[in-house]
């Protein structure tokens, strides 16, 4: 079980990923509460804050899943 303060911290970490990488974010009601969900910059769509967080991971990572001769100089460097 998560503290509140544990619950406020991982929600203002998953806004600041989000909204600092380009996301938009709406609110959608629903019968008992809300939803909230992130709109990819790149394609449109919108997606749950778990979703888009797994999606930015790969974006984020996707240039370092290339081979060895596709990157720079500079990362063989290090």
């Amino acid at each position: 079980m998560t503290t509140p303060i544990a619950s406020r911290l991982h929600k203002a970490k998953t806004f600041l990923m989000l909204w600092g990488s380009g996301w938009k974010r709406r609110k959608l009601p629903s019968a008992t509460s809300y939803r909230i969900e992130w709109q990819d910059p790149a394609s449109g769509a919108w997606y749950g804050d778990r979703a888009a967080l797994r999606l930015l991971k790969v974006q984020a990572l996707a240039p370092y899943d290339r081979p060895e001769s596709a990157r720079g100089g500079y990362c063989q460097r290090f």
